[in-house]
């Protein structure tokens, strides 16, 4: 996916995690290893050579990257949006496959799927992999038409059935109401 000046949109994936540092003159005063807990931001950016991971920028970090930031200040994990490697069903890829897309950057399907041509040499089969993972979040978006397809077809049924019963009902009534005039419009005879 390209923006209006060309450049490919990527996908960050950003953690904020707390590490421990070593104090190195408080260590040496008090006599004992001392260390400070500092907050780090580690930004992977799919298909680049290196992850960024350094203190975080107090006041701009959080606002840059909201989701990732409620995340570690909830304690839990931030995930990732999309389908993650290992749950990429028929995709044949054993574990030494991810681990080399991971090396790259690409953590997921849809990353896969739009990973630009400079790196597509990056990794072995690359084209494949990419024509294959587009292939796959085309079926299970069909897939989700599929169900949208199977619930319209379930409704109609239903309304059908509701109307058959309708039209049975009033049926039933006519036939009674039929009788009751054939009933009313006989001759009587005096006995």
């Amino acid at each position: 996916m390209a923006d209006l000046s060309g450049q490919v949109k990527t996908k960050l994936i950003v953690k904020f995690y707390e590490r421990a540092v070593p104090q190195s003159y408080l260590s040496i005063q008090n006599g004992k290893p001392d260390f400070k807990t500092v907050v780090y931001c580690q930004i992977i950016t799919p298909g680049a050579l290196t992850i960024v991971d350094r203190p975080m920028y107090p006041n701009e970090d959080e606002l840059k990257y909201p989701d990732a930031w409620a995340a570690f200040k909830n304690g839990k994990r931030q995930e990732m949006d999309g389908t993650p490697l290992d749950k990429w069903a028929g995709s044949r890829l054993d574990i030494s496959d991810i681990k080399q897309l991971e090396a790259v950057g690409y953590y997921t399907v849809e990353s896969v799927a739009g990973m630009p041509d400079f790196d597509i040499g990056k990794v072995r089969g690359g084209h494949d992999l990419k024509r294959r993972a587009q292939m796959f979040l085309e079926a299970a978006k069909g897939s989700g038409q599929t169900d949208r397809l199977m619930a319209e077809i379930q409704q109609a049924k239903e309304d059908s059935k509701a109307k058959d019963d309708v039209i049975k009902s009033m049926s039933e009534r006519l036939a009674v109401l039929e009788a009751a005039k054939e009933k009313s419009s006989k001759p009587h005879r005096a006995a």
